[in-house]
């Protein structure tokens, strides 16, 4: 690291005040020889301290930091040294606290090989300056370096993960990190590594889970994967939620990489799979032991999906975690969707419902989709029909397909020759809204989205139409009861006025974001310019423009919004959006002082 000086004489008088009394100090300032040396001289030009020093700096608090040779050093006025030359490298860190390094050599004015440590600026040390590297605090912890091992400290400089991990992880903004003990980096790559034994540690430097392990990592929720699906499977899943399930998530084998955020606890295993798991809270509570079962995941209202089969991946059945007793007789091919004491199963022979108890409530089919509303969807001979949370058939699979229920209505097409042939129907399997739509959406709190020959409407729950079907697309709105939304008409989005069928404004634009993404009475609005581009601004409720059409992406345009918001301006100008285009530029990020700047990215 290399000081940095100012090379030219500065006159300046500077005044203490000293209980009560002011007391002339003497002002001294670092200045240069012939010889490259420096000293210190007064307001005058007379020379105080003689030139001696490689490097100097100003004077603050009556101190000045200077460097002999490899040596730094605080100098009084008097040029006497309290703490001598102990140093390498000394650095302002925090009030009180300062950097040192030790060790290393000077090259072209950079100390190379040196070694870090704290230290007080009464001289007392803090830590040994004995580490290759200290990092800078992020949220309250630094990553420390002595030879080839990783430790953390704390903002009061305790270790809080100790410097003995050949890897670790980023805290990032979590409470904990993975650590690895042993291993090696793998061929060609300085960021990978391989055959280490992992662990966890929290930030009070409490092991969580400790490096033993050839794998640690997270549970998260995630959501069904609906690519193993088919078209209408698939839609069906997506329209019921996905459902949310739970997996497990290894740490990576890369460098300060970080654990998944969003988690519930975390697992440890000594398989190369993971399999054999324990289950720890994120207080290290071991909830479910190692090896007892081939798999074990964490758990939700107080139960854990296990595996029991250490040989296959089946005998799938769940555990109370509080008794440590397993709820089902039989163990299970898979099992999932646990709701309301009743959870979707399988066997060799076909998917069933069966309740926490272990008794099978229903028939078999061959798939079975997550609850909506108290009905399950349930598939046989690729036809969909309905099931309660009791395993009672109240439609036979006998529909081309079904969406989830809302508001007591499931989409239907009950036969898959004919292009108009949408409906919706209860639970019962029967028509409430006509099969007579070329497309049908289930109902969202407003109404639902229907379609007939490439145009869109909505209907009501009796089939009413509230918004006509002669629209090229409509946005719908996620709210009770809108007065108004937006539909596309050709080429041009407008705000339709709902009860009256009317524009709320006469302007159309080539796109628009529904009012309530920004704010309640602001809409993010684009339009197509002569050049072909697509510039973005804003409007309000009335469609007056408030933030004109001047960027080229939604994200910019918002910004924009809340800039002009926080800023107390009444109005934002065309000079306002070019100053703004050029802070987010792409090309303003690059610019360094050395850089010719275009005169497109100068505020003028």
């Amino acid at each position: 690291m290399k000081f940095k000086f100012k090379s030219r004489f500065i006159a300046t008088l500077a005044f203490t005040l000293l209980l009560g009394a002011t007391v002339s100090a003497i002002a001294l300032y670092p200045q240069q020889d012939e010889k490259g040396r420096w000293g210190y001289v007064n307001d005058e030009g007379k020379v105080i301290i003689k030139y001696q020093y490689d490097e100097a700096e100003e004077f603050v608090n009556g101190l000045a930091k200077v460097r002999k040779g490899n040596n730094v050093g605080f100098i009084d006025t008097d040029n006497k040294a309290p703490d001598g030359f102990k140093y390498n490298l000394i650095e302002n860190y925090a009030p009180g606290i300062r950097k040192v390094a030790k060790g290393g050599s000077y090259k072209d004015g950079i100390l190379k090989g040196e070694k870090y440590g704290f230290i007080k600026t009464n001289g007392d040390v803090i830590i040994k300056p004995e580490y290759d590297e200290i990092g800078s605090f992020e949220n309250g912890v630094a990553r420390v370096k002595k030879g080839n091992k990783y430790g953390y400290i704390n903002e009061r400089f305790d270790f809080i993960v100790p410097c003995e991990f050949f890897a670790v992880g980023s805290f990032g903004t979590s409470d904990f990190v993975w650590v690895a003990k042993g291993g090696k980096l793998k061929k060609g790559s300085s960021t990978e590594f391989t055959g280490s034994n992992y662990g966890i540690y929290n930030k009070e430097g409490k092991v969580i889970i400790p490096a033993k392990y050839k794998m640690v990592g997270t549970f998260n929720k995630h959501e069904e994967i609906t690519k193993q699906y088919s078209r209408y499977d698939s839609l069906i899943m997506s329209e019921a939620g996905p459902y949310p399930l739970m997996k497990k998530y290894a740490s990576d084998d890369h460098f300060f990489s970080k654990l998944k955020p969003g988690f519930y606890g975390f697992f440890a295993s000594n398989n190369s799979y993971g399999y054999e798991n324990s289950v720890v809270s994120p207080e290290g509570e071991i909830i479910i032991k190692e090896k007892t079962y081939k798999s074990a995941l964490y758990p939700q209202d107080g139960l854990s999906l296990v595996s029991i089969d250490k040989k296959k991946n089946y005998g799938m059945n769940y555990l109370n975690v509080n008794s440590g007793k397993l709820l089902l007789e039989t163990s299970l091919k898979s099992l999932w969707g646990l709701k309301n004491n009743v959870a979707i199963a399988s066997d060799n022979n076909g998917t069933f419902l069966i309740n926490n108890q272990g008794i099978k409530l229903s028939e078999y089919y061959e798939k079975i989709f997550p609850e909506t509303e108290g009905v399950y969807i349930v598939k046989r001979n690729k036809k969909y029909g309905v099931i309660d949370s009791n395993g009672i058939e109240l439609t036979e699979p006998s529909f081309a397909l079904l969406l989830p229920s809302s508001n007591n209505l499931l989409v239907a097409r009950k036969d898959e020759r004919s292009e108009n042939n949408y409906g919706y129907v209860d639970r019962y399997g029967t028509f409430r809204v006509k099969p007579v739509y070329s497309l049908a959406k289930s109902f969202k709190p407003f109404g639902a989205l229907v379609g007939h020959n490439a145009r869109y409407g909505m209907i009501d729950t009796l089939g009413n139409e509230i918004v006509n079907v002669e629209y090229v697309d409509i946005k719908v709105p996620q709210v009770d009861n809108p007065e108004n939304l937006w539909v596309q008409k050709d080429d041009f989005w407008h705000y339709l006025n709902i009860a009256s069928g009317k524009y709320v404004f006469d302007r159309g634009f080539s796109d628009a974001k529904n009012f309530d993404i920004v704010a309640k009475d602001v809409a993010l609005v684009a339009e197509i310019k002569e050049s072909g581009e697509t510039l973005m601004g804003a409007i309000n409720a009335k469609g007056d423009v408030i933030i004109p059409l001047d960027f080229n992406s939604w994200d910019i345009a918002e910004e924009a919004y809340n800039y002009f918001v926080n800023s107390g301006k009444t109005e934002w100008k065309s000079i306002d959006s070019y100053r703004f285009n050029i802070l987010y530029s792409d090309e303003i990020r690059k610019v360094n002082l050395n850089s010719i700047i275009e005169s497109k990215l100068w505020d003028y």
